[in-house]
Formats: structure tokens, sequence, C-alpha cells
């Protein structure tokens, strides 16, 4: 029990996607109860745990309890996801109009 309860306290999000890492943090948050007494506390430490971008979107809104971190967290991963893909759209759309040539023009 003391291993796992220092893989909690060790864990971060790193390159796992949310829903992995949040199951990850659950699991082991049952060897830890002691360093969650309340649900903000449980929410502190889960969010202190997440990748450094997300943790920075996420400082804008006042979340109170984990159903709200993850609906927070999705909605913030979607909005990511259609950013990539905008930004994604418009390179393709500036490569077809420069051409093949991936140095920039000289005139």
């Amino acid at each position: 029990m003391e291993i796992e309860r220092k893989e909690f306290l060790s864990l971060k999000q790193e390159g796992m996607p949310f829903m992995d890492f949040l199951n990850r943090f659950y699991y082991l948050s049952r060897y830890a109860t002691e360093e969650m007494p309340t649900e903000a506390r449980r929410v502190k430490l889960c969010r202190d745990c997440l990748n450094p971008e997300l943790k920075h979107a996420l400082l804008a809104h006042e979340i109170s309890s984990m159903k709200s971190l993850v609906d927070k967290d999705l909605q913030v991963e979607e909005s990511e996801k259609e950013v990539m893909a905008e930004h994604n759209r418009k390179w393709v759309a500036r490569k077809a109009i420069s051409g093949s040539s991936s140095y920039p023009r000289i005139t």
C-alpha cells in the first residue's frame, strides 16, 4: 500500500490522455485517502498533476468538484482539437497556394 501511496503522490499526467490519467488518479487515490480529506483538496491534487497547458487552461474556471474538473477538461480538449484542425486546414491551404517549394520566396 505504501508503494501505491508514493506512486499517487508522484503521479503526473505527462503524455497520458486525460481519461487514462483520471482512471489512474482514482485507482491510486484509494491508497492516499488521508491526503484528500475534502473534495476541494482532491480537485487541487488532481489539477496539480495535469499537463502545464491543461492546468493553465483550467485556471480561468472556478472548479469545486471532480465532476466539474472532468467536464471542463473535456471541453478544453475538444477546443484544442478544433484549434489544431483549423491550424492544419490553414497550413494545407497555404501550402497549396504557395506551391511545392518549402523555401520562402525572395523578391
